[in-house]
C-alpha cells in the first residue's frame, strides 16, 4: 500500500471515529421539538407518531453528560416547558412516520387525539445523519377541532387510565 492510500484510510478511520463519538453525545435522532398554537384549553400533551395501524408516543430525551431517554409511560409529562403562552418545547426522539398527532388532556379532563396537517409540520433535515445532531422539528398545533376521543390502547401506552 502506497503512502497517500495509508493516509486516506488512516483520515477515514479518524473521520468515521469522529461520527461514531460525536453521534454517542448527541444522537441524529435527537431532536428538539416545538409546538406552536396550542390551544388554550390544553393542559398536557403527548406527540404521537403513525406508522400503519401501528400508533405510539414519542420518546423523551434527557440531556445528561450521556443522552438518555424516557418513554412517555416512565416520564410522564414532564417535558412540557413552556415558552411562551401557546408555545412549548421537549427534546423526543423522531422517528420517520406515515403521520404525526397529539394526544392531549383538555380542561374539562377528556383526552383527546387530533393529527397534524403535514403542511404544518417542518421536520428535521435528513442531513442529521451525515452531519450529526437531530436538529429542530416545528410544529403548528392546529387541528383540534377534528379531534376524537383518545383510544385506551394509547391511553395504556402513556400510562394514563383516565
Amino acid at each position: 500500500m502506497n503512502a497517500h492510500a495509508r493516509y486516506a484510510t488512516a483520515a477515514a478511520v479518524v473521520l468515521s471515529l469522529a461520527v461514531v463519538v460525536h453521534n454517542f453525545f448527541d444522537p441524529p435522532d435527537w431532536v428538539e421539538l416545538h409546538l406552536e398554537q396550542i390551544p388554550p384549553d390544553v393542559e398536557a400533551i403527548y406527540m404521537v407518531a403513525r406508522d400503519g395501524q401501528e400508533v405510539a408516543p414519542l420518546q423523551w430525551y434527557f440531556s445528561k453528560v450521556f443522552p438518555s431517554l424516557g418513554t412517555a409511560k416512565e416520564v410522564g409529562e414532564v417535558w412540557y416547558w413552556t415558552v411562551t403562552g401557546d408555545r412549548r418545547r421537549g427534546d423526543v426522539q423522531w422517528r420517520s412516520a406515515d403521520s404525526y398527532g397529539i394526544l392531549a388532556k383538555r380542561g374539562a379532563g377528556e383526552w383527546v387525539l387530533w393529527w397534524i396537517d403535514p403542511r404544518n409540520i417542518d421536520g428535521p433535515s435528513p442531513m442529521r445523519y451525515l452531519l450529526g445532531g437531530g436538529g429542530k422539528v416545528t410544529i403548528r398545533a392546529t387541528g383540534i377541532e377534528t379531534a376524537t376521543a383518545a383510544p385506551k390502547s394509547l391511553m395504556d401506552q402513556v400510562g394514563r387510565n383516565e
